[in-house]
């Protein structure tokens, strides 16, 4: 896996202008088009691209810094974060302990 986040002050090259803590920022693809993806708010997702442009340079303090253009040519595996709540209840060890109980009792 490669995480792409960078701080704010890498990305913009300074202090967020808030003041605030440097928070991460991520690079983002943009789609447009006439089919909905039916995509979950957030998962892992597999996609096949190709690198259409990379470049590499190195900023005034020194960092090294890339930039990659990429073609994202399809979505291949979409897996939601969160997984997919129980559709049924499983009980049957507490069905079973239950049917014990009650005969313990009759006796």
């Amino acid at each position: 896996m490669i995480d792409l986040g960078v701080s704010s002050k890498e990305q913009y090259g300074g202090p967020p202008s808030t003041g605030e803590p440097s928070e991460t920022v991520f690079p983002s693809f943009h789609y447009s088009g006439p089919k909905e993806l039916d995509l979950p708010e957030e998962g892992e997702m597999t996609v096949k691209f190709k690198k259409r442009r990379e470049t590499y340079s190195k900023r005034s303090d020194g960092t090294p810094w890339y930039e990659c253009d990429i073609e994202v040519c399809c979505i291949c595996d979409v897996e939601d974060s969160e997984p997919d709540a129980p559709t049924q209840r499983h009980c049957g060890a507490e069905e079973a302990l239950d049917a014990i109980a009650a005969a313990l009792q009759l006796k």
